[in-house]
């Protein structure tokens, strides 16, 4: 196989992944009593210091949610959709973190503002397999799995007892020899399992996109409380007052950094191998120049949320 053709096989693993995804969530919550209100609104708001009440100059709060719904009991709330990898148990790790994370509060505090009746956000996660695509046995034309030894040869299982005559195996009364020089009456049954200590292994091809959505597909439905969860974070007003003070301080700094061509880095073994920027960063590379380091390219089209953020 190419690396065209490799490329290509997982491209078309990962579209049959999303796509078994997006049917599994669809089924899962086909029932939902969750009713749409907004889909992906945008906002744009002064970021206002909490203790003067007077807008920053420099800085806006910007941003898009999801969505904003209607929940089961009446309430309001803002929609956040995310795929994740961790896991989604309450009381897990990931959920302790969440409780903590500023994006909540941001989402709360913008809707607020034109909604005072939202009252929290309800995340709904996808979680992302953890199975993977397996290799799959070949058959023969009778449908039987076939096991090779060290040497490519098929095996068999263990010889039968030799008949008294071969009347049955060739018509001919007489021996026909086949494999290992064995008589074709007395040969056992194609051996359907592998064994390392022997150095039998199944013939195997890999498992193609269709063959791989219906095994995620029958274990989304095996469990699907692992693949799908709907997690309310609230809200508490002194929460909101806590993030509008750290946003407000963060933006301090920020602007701190600006004036003084000062820039914090975070330099750990944690971090510094697994940094894309690593490279430039510790050799200090000048891009006055116009020449971008070895292994970058500067870009011309930026994401849409960022180039309204920039303008």
């Amino acid at each position: 196989m190419t690396m065209t053709e490799e490329s290509q096989y997982w491209r078309d693993i990962e579209r049959a992944t999303v796509e078994t995804l997006l049917s599994g969530y669809a089924w899962r919550w086909q029932n939902s009593p969750l009713q749409i209100l907004e889909n992906e609104k945008e906002f744009r708001l002064p970021l206002v210091n909490p203790e003067t009440g007077s807008a920053s100059t420099i800085w806006e709060l910007a941003g898009k949610q999801d969505g904003k719904i209607r929940l089961e009991d009446g309430r309001k709330a803002v929609l956040e959709h995310k795929t994740t990898s961790e896991d989604l148990t309450p009381g897990s790790e990931w959920f302790r973190r969440l409780q903590m994370d500023s994006q909540p509060s941001l989402y709360v505090y913008a809707a607020r503002q034109s909604d005072p009746e939202v009252a929290t956000v309800l995340y709904d996660f996808i979680r992302k397999p953890t199975i993977k695509p397996t290799a799959v046995p070949v058959l023969d034309k009778n449908g039987l799995k076939i096991v090779l030894d060290f040497a490519g040869n098929r095996v068999r299982n263990a010889s039968k007892k030799p008949k008294k005559k071969c009347y049955d195996c060739c018509g001919t009364g007489t021996h026909r020899f086949e494999g290992y020089g064995e008589c074709h009456c007395t040969l056992g049954e194609w051996r359907q399992t592998a064994d390392t200590s022997k150095q039998f292994s199944l013939l195997t091809r890999r498992m193609t996109p269709e063959e791989w959505s219906q095994k995620l597909c029958d274990d989304i439905a095996a469990r699907p409380d692992f693949y799908f969860a709907r997690v309310e974070v609230p809200r508490l007003d002194s929460e909101i007052e806590e993030f509008m003070t750290e946003t407000w301080d963060v933006q301090k700094t920020i602007r701190e950094t600006q004036l003084s061509g000062r820039w914090y880095r975070t330099v750990s073994r944690d971090t510094c191998p697994f940094c894309p920027y690593f490279g430039p960063c510790s050799s200090k590379t000048d891009i006055s120049n116009g020449i971008a380091p070895e292994g970058f390219v500067f870009s011309t089209t930026l994401h849409p949320e960022l180039s309204e953020e920039i303008q």
